[in-house]
């Protein structure tokens, strides 16, 4: 069917895939017959940035209404692994001793393991998350198998299939760490640019969560103190 206006459709890479186009087509006659012009247009970015801006305007809201930490947690984590396909991701936050990482929010993975890996005391060898809260950056491990950071927790993660993952670390808008987001995946892999984009973003959205859920609840103990 001719249209002369601006269409969205899906369009189809050599190896199968589909991506978002902006399909224009238009006609023209001449004096030998009718004419079209067709232009198609990759639109794979600007509808990333749409969906993510349309996510922070959410998460900002849940926040601001008072949602539950857990709840505004898990509709991050689901973010980021619709925008990284075959990812799963995993917060943990500092508890009150300022040592031990506690798991705050894993919506796609098996309960078990996530109990499991509760109670991380934060160093130099805890894990990735541990790890990356403990030196105060990103820590990325492309195969766990062969990695010592994970010698205490590795049959853990093989246990769920998991090869690979990265940590972030949590901070506030004050710049203090609060936790770590990780990212996990079920094969050897070291995340692209874009990748480690959504987790930066992942982590900027968990840290104003966390300080804001951590001001409300100094609030009502000093109202209960008063």
């Amino acid at each position: 069917r001719l249209f002369s206006a601006d269409r969205y459709a899906a369009g189809r890479r050599r190896d199968g895939s589909t991506f978002p186009i902006d399909l224009s087509i238009s006609r023209t006659e001449f004096d030998d017959g009718p004419h079209l012009t067709i232009v198609i247009r990759d639109v794979t970015d600007w509808k990333r940035a749409e969906e993510t801006s349309e996510w922070q305007r959410r998460v900002l809201e849940s926040i601001a209404t008072g949602v539950d930490l857990r709840d505004v947690l898990a509709t991050i984590a689901r973010f980021h692994e619709a925008q990284c396909p075959g990812t799963e991701c995993a917060f943990h936050l500092i508890d009150d001793d300022g040592l031990t990482l506690r798991s705050a929010s894993a919506p796609s993975m098996r309960p078990e393991f996530v109990d499991a890996m509760d109670e991380i005391v934060v160093g130099p060898h805890a894990s990735t998350c541990g790890t990356a809260v403990y030196r105060r950056e990103t820590v990325i491990k492309p195969d766990i198998v062969a990695d010592r950071l994970w010698n205490d927790y590795r049959a853990l993660a093989l246990e769920q299939n998991y090869r690979s993952c990265w940590a972030m670390p949590i901070r506030s808008p004050q710049g203090r760490v609060l936790g770590a987001l990780t990212m996990y995946r079920r094969q050897p892999h070291t995340p692209s640019a874009d990748e480690l984009r959504v987790s930066a973003l992942a982590t900027q959205l968990a840290g104003i969560a966390v300080d804001r859920a951590h001001a409300a609840e100094s609030l009502r103990e000093s109202e209960s103190s008063f």
